[in-house]
């Protein structure tokens, strides 16, 4: 290639915007380190989900004291929220709504009613909100991992992306976990990384322009002594 021609293809690179990155998401929690989440609000669900769907149903301004105040003998663990936290959609907004709910009551993992339950109403909320909300309750982490890759492609469309996850839970190792169905807590001689899912890893997978938005709504504590 000639220097004339080398030259203006590089200077033709220079001028090529380079596509804007994804800010990196929040990741809000329903409880504190080492604490359980409870289905312990009068409507039959967690009362976070409760003051979620509360904070998504209240005019524009900070909806960090609303999420503060769900009660329910749990506190939510918002120190990753920005200073004036805001669920209000603007733009281009979707949302799933992923939880693990059916266990199947063996392997001492009871299934999770409250779970589907609360599912239902904060993908209801997300979609009167003004959010492009889906609802995904999955069987497997295999099926929870691949509903997750969809919604990274429409992030990347989207100018916000919310995610609301939540199922068994457990903190251990320095990380949360969400324990999918067929994970064995008897079998503790495997790694976790291969058997369970990591919430701070799922902020990752959200690749909207403007705003990305993790919110876990399940336990902290570790039941199963790992």
């Amino acid at each position: 290639m000639k220097a004339s021609a080398l030259l203006a293809t590089l200077a033709a690179l220079l001028a090529t915007p380079l596509a804007a990155q994804a800010p990196p998401a929040t990741l809000l929690y329903a409880t504190q380190g080492g604490t359980p989440a409870f289905d312990g609000d009068p409507s039959g669900g967690n009362p976070f989900a409760t003051a979620f769907i509360e904070a998504l149903g209240q005019g524009a301004g900070d909806d960090r004291a609303t999420l503060t105040n769900s009660g329910g003998g749990q506190r939510p663990d918002l120190a990753g929220a920005p200073a004036a936290l805001d669920l209000k959609p603007s733009g281009k907004a979707i949302a799933l709504v992923i939880v693990f709910a059916d266990y199947g009551d063996d392997q001492g993992l009871s299934s999770l009613p409250g779970a589907a339950f609360d599912a239902a109403r904060v993908s209801a909320a997300l979609k009167r909100a003004g959010y492009d909300a889906s609802l995904a309750i999955v069987g497997s982490r295999a099926e929870y991992l691949d509903r997750l890759v969809q919604f990274n492609r429409q992030s990347g469309t989207a100018d916000e992306a919310l995610l609301y996850t939540t199922g068994h839970g457990m903190e251990a190792g320095g990380n949360v976990w969400m324990i999918p169905p067929e994970f064995d807590p008897a079998d503790q001689s495997s790694a976790l990384e291969p058997r369970a899912i990591r919430v701070a890893g799922l902020g990752g997978e959200l690749k909207a322009g403007r705003r990305n938005q993790v919110f876990y709504a399940g336990c902290r504590d570790n039941p199963l002594g790992f």
